[in-house]
């Protein structure tokens, strides 16, 4: 082989390793182009895929905050609607944070006679004449009445036991009490307040901050007081707040006095199985004192001596309230005792017998100089809406046999 050809078969060598070469990196390249192209195919798609999760999840807690936000706008919208529509409908009036509800229920006309003295001036068939007035029923809070600018004279329903906070619709509480006698005191056009009154009485302070509050509110318009069925203890209590009292004839008055309500739950507790024990600090032997109540030693009938001594000095307090406003009655005569309004009339625990309210308010608006010759009674109820800011007593006694030992209530007899 000459030189030439070998020259010729080298160069043949080096270009067909040259092809190999190519084809072999061609072949890799390809291979790698795909992996790496699946691989950004993949990428691109987890990244979709987390962005998509993202907005969803941003949606989802967008949707349900603004449809919380909704429903909660909603239910308020729905409550204000029905709330206007109950104060509408009910003439609901909202005091100082209370509500109370009124109602028209009769229209008063001083009856005057003509000059011809032919006949009275009395404008419908229908009305009662009593004393010198003529009374209309007011059938419909929405009725229109005959004279817009007339006076008025609040009606007042207080009913149940008076306790410190009203928990249910059966009581009276002074809070309540006392935000009404406030709007009545401060509302010019009424010039005079009669109360229908019918509770068996309850506990003492709520008694004495009642009587204040009606004895605040007489010093500027007269407070009558009608005694529907009765006026007990508390009851009467509150009642010398006020400037006269009437009943009905078949009420039942008086029980002034002061009792404690003693409760022992030792001899139950034991039965249960449930045992207690007290510690109290070395000088403060008596703190418990509902532990001696039921206790015959020296050291018992030292702390039902004290406790006997809170309640006469109680009982005093309630005597100064009857002293104050009916110096005439004899109270060391009474002995706690209930009595007909007949009797009660004539011990002179009240000033009048009447059949039924319109008479009182016909009374007080003549005793009283009450002049104008047209009135409106409004009928006012204690609404205690949203006013439950006590737990029951009951719940409350059970709550302290829990403890244990012997509980006490102070309550006007």
């Amino acid at each position: 082989m000459n030189k030439r050809q070998l020259n010729n078969k080298n160069l043949q060598n080096r270009q067909e390793n040259k092809i190999s070469k190519t084809k072999s990196l061609t072949g890799n390249s390809k291979e790698d182009f795909k992996a790496g192209y699946r691989a950004k195919i993949a990428g691109s798609w987890r990244r979709l895929l987390q962005r998509v999760k993202l907005a969803l999840a941003s949606t989802c807690k967008l949707f349900f905050r603004y449809f919380i936000i909704a429903i909660a706008w909603g239910a308020g919208i729905v409550i204000l609607i029905l709330f206007i529509g109950l104060v509408i409908s009910s003439n609901t009036i909202l005091y100082r944070g209370a509500a109370f509800t009124s109602q028209p229920k009769w229209k008063l006309t001083k009856i005057i006679k003509h000059r011809n003295n032919n006949a009275n001036n009395v404008n419908n068939t229908l009305a009662d004449i009593i004393d010198g007035w003529e009374v209309q029923s007011v059938s419909s809070a929405f009725e229109p009445l005959a004279d817009s600018n007339a006076k008025e004279v609040a009606l007042v329903k207080m009913s149940g036991a008076i306790m410190p906070s009203c928990y249910s619709h059966n009581v009276i509480c002074p809070d309540v009490v006392e935000d009404l006698t406030d709007y009545l005191r401060n509302n010019r056009k009424i010039k005079g307040v009669v109360i229908l009154l019918n509770s068996p009485g309850g506990e003492v302070y709520s008694s004495e901050a009642i009587y204040h509050t009606l004895k605040k509110l007489s010093r500027t318009k007269p407070v009558y007081i009608f005694i529907e069925s009765e006026d007990a203890s508390g009851a009467y209590y509150i009642s010398m707040g006020a400037t006269k009292i009437y009943a009905n004839p078949v009420s039942i008055i008086g029980s002034i006095g002061v009792y404690m309500e003693v409760f022992n739950y030792d001899g139950l507790l034991q039965k249960l199985g449930i045992k207690h024990k007290y510690i109290v600090s070395k000088n403060a032997k008596y703190k418990l004192a509902n532990e001696w109540l039921f206790n015959d030693s020296k050291d018992g009938k030292q702390v039902q001596n004290a406790i006997q001594d809170v309640i006469n000095e109680t009982e005093h307090v309630f005597w100064d309230r009857v002293k104050g406003s009916r110096p005439q009655v004899q109270l060391e005569n009474l002995h706690g005792l209930i009595f007909s309004a007949t009797k009660a009339k004539q011990l002179g625990l009240i000033d009048g017998i009447e059949d039924q309210p319109v008479n009182v308010i016909i009374d007080m608006l003549n005793m009283q100089g009450l002049s104008d010759e047209k009135y409106t009674v409004v009928e006012y109820s204690l609404n205690h809406l949203g006013a439950y800011k006590g737990i029951s007593v009951y719940l409350h006694r059970f709550l302290h046999v829990l403890g244990g030992g012997a509980e006490y209530y102070l309550m006007w007899k």
